[in-house]
């Protein structure tokens, strides 16, 4: 009878199994702001932002999520620019202002359940290799989605971030091949030295433009320090596996039990 149990949890294992287990990988990430690099105009003195406050924050990633890609600029000849929908699970951060701390969580999905972020990968010759990960409450206008509200805590005034940027670049061949298999942690290892990295938010004044219609009114930028991986949350089926084969060692167990009290009896 145990024979037969391990027999039928082995070809539950087998049919859950996978050639390679996926799994999302949670990132935290830190910096500091350099306004003085943007535009005259870009930030509002009224925000309270300034150089050299901090920010950090964390985003999730699997590329097992990806729904699909953008077809209109996939293997574009000089850039190899290519969007991906969307293989970010989560992103949330904070920044640190003379006044307290400002906090927000870019949605992931639209309202109908549609990406509302992508991760964009250029690898071609014309401008070296890139990571761009974009988190928006405006999904794109080619789909018809309405904009995510965003909660009265995450305005600044009557501001509101409509978009926010994680951004990696270096030399070409940093990410050969890559696809949207992305080693964060190694972008980070290599961050101000082979890597530059930063963190945009652009926010806008809702009232300023028609519904529907996506435009900047100022940006909030630095740079990034560290990147760093710091948990990996295994899939379902590797879960499902998991617990499958503790059961099989727990039948193997008492099997040996059985058999070890029958012979000394």
């Amino acid at each position: 009878m145990v024979g037969r149990t391990t027999a039928i949890v082995a070809c539950l294992l087998a049919s859950v199994a996978s050639p390679a287990v996926a799994a999302e990988k949670i990132y935290a990430f830190s910096g500091t702001l350099d306004l003085s690099a943007l535009l005259d105009g870009s930030v509002n003195p009224d925000w309270g932002f300034a150089d050299g406050q901090t920010f950090s924050g964390t985003f999730g990633y699997d590329p097992d999520r990806i729904s699909y890609t953008n077809p209109d600029i996939l293997n574009d000849p000089t850039w190899n620019l290519t969007y991906y929908y969307s293989p970010l699970t989560k992103l949330t951060y904070t920044i640190q202002t003379a006044s307290g701390s400002y906090s927000y969580s870019p949605p992931i999905e639209t309202l109908a359940g549609n990406p509302a972020s992508s991760t964009l990968v250029r690898s071609g010759p014309g401008g070296g290799n890139g990571v761009f990960i974009n988190a928006s409450n405006y999904p794109a206008s080619w789909t018809g989605q309405q904009p995510v509200p965003v909660p009265a805590s995450a305005y600044v005034g009557v501001y509101y971030p409509h978009s926010t940027f994680l951004s990696f670049g270096g030399a070409p061949g940093l990410l050969p091949n890559s696809g949207p298999q992305i080693d964060f942690a190694a972008l980070g290892a290599q961050l101000g030295s082979t890597v530059n990295g930063s963190f945009t938010v652009r926010f806008s004044d809702p009232s300023l433009w028609p519904p529907g219609q996506e435009r900047v009114n100022g940006i909030v930028s630095g740079s990034l320090s560290s990147l760093r991986l710091i948990s990996v949350v295994p899939e379902p089926s590797t879960w499902l596996m998991m617990i499958l084969g503790s059961g099989v060692v727990g039948l193997g167990l008492r099997a040996r039990r059985a058999s070890s009290t029958l012979v000394r009896a």
